[in-house]
């Protein structure tokens, strides 16, 4: 095995490369079933905690989210959306909400329809704190004859937290 120590990286042109810090890795995975018929956003009980070293740090915040979508197969207008929530002391605050609803085709079967999908949210907080904070996932249905499921059928949805040092 061959060790490599340098003091400082520099470019041809006598610049020094911009590196960044990684100071800790949260991961948390659930395979454990959300069900929610709710309209407006609601927890799906899916969280990671991180407590930050410094004021300064940011968190990139990574999701990868499988879920199911049922819809009655009279509704022709089903779907569903995420968002994350970050918690400091009993306070939330949003820090990302998807853009576009969940896609509309879905299969049909026995008058009623159903999609399997996965979803990537990707987002860099600033937090300004050394509090714990807590980034949890919220989903809503588009409609009130929808209904969202995460982690259907056992599939593995995962948080990971990287506190980027400055």
């Amino acid at each position: 095995m061959s060790i490599i120590q340098v003091d400082t990286l520099q470019k041809r042109d006598g610049s020094t490369f911009p590196i960044g810090k990684i100071g800790q890795i949260v991961y948390a995975s659930t395979t454990t079933q959300s069900q929610s018929t709710s309209t407006s956003y609601a927890t799906t009980g899916f969280s990671a905690s991180i407590t930050p070293s410094a004021t300064s740090s940011k968190i990139l915040v990574i999701a990868n989210i499988h879920y199911q979508i049922f819809g009655n197969g009279a509704d022709s207008d089903f779907g569903g959306n995420f968002k994350i929530v970050r918690t400091v002391s009993s306070s939330d605050t949003d820090v990302f909400i998807e853009a576009n609803p969940t896609p509309r085709t879905y299969n049909t079967h026995s008058g009623n329809a159903y999609e399997f999908e996965s979803y990537n949210m990707t987002e860099l907080d600033e937090p300004s704190t050394t509090s714990a904070c807590t980034y949890t996932i919220h989903s809503k249905a588009r409609n009130t004859n929808n209904r969202i499921s995460l982690s259907q059928d056992n599939a593995v949805s995962t948080f990971t937290l990287m506190e980027v040092l400055a």
